[in-house]
């Protein structure tokens, strides 16, 4: 199965794409590109959130809402005391750049084996976070460079 993992496109980020002279729709618009340019290959795409459990106005209105399989939250900055008052059977991993812990969730896990690809915001951010964790569950991916802020 050939998964797509978009990490953080979401409107929450305005200000950190504009720091990188991009928008939220510039990006959304990247990525639809990019489907339609490789024939919509991909069997589930993933988004992951950083607060929200479920699909946003800015997906609908600029059409990703239609590829979107599945949605995740997956925030950032956990610390040692996140995980002590982890009420959930999570695993977690020691951190990337801004997060000493990372969770480990049954979702991430269940990836491995098969063809993974990432891309979203930030680099060396939340994408840094979403790597580690990635590789913390032995799930090999690819970036697509392209489409990472």
């Amino acid at each position: 199965m050939k998964v797509l993992i978009v990490h953080h496109l979401e409107m929450t980020w305005c200000d950190g794409y504009a720091m990188h002279y991009t928008s939220f729709d510039q990006e959304a618009e990247k990525l639809l590109q990019y489907l339609e340019d490789n024939n919509y290959c991909y069997d589930r795409i993933i988004l992951t959130l950083f607060e929200n459990w479920e699909l946003q106005p800015e997906h609908y209105y600029t059409g990703l809402a239609e590829h979107i399989d599945e949605v995740h939250t997956y925030g950032y900055g956990w610390t040692e005391e996140t995980v002590e008052n982890s009420l959930d059977n999570i695993e977690w991993i020691e951190g990337g750049c801004h997060s000493d812990f990372l969770p480990i969730y049954d979702w991430i896990k269940n990836l491995k084996g098969h063809e993974v690809h990432l891309c979203g915001a930030f680099d060396g951010e939340c994408i840094d976070d979403m790597e580690t964790a990635l590789a913390g569950a032995e799930v090999e991916y690819k970036r697509i460079s392209e489409l990472i802020v």
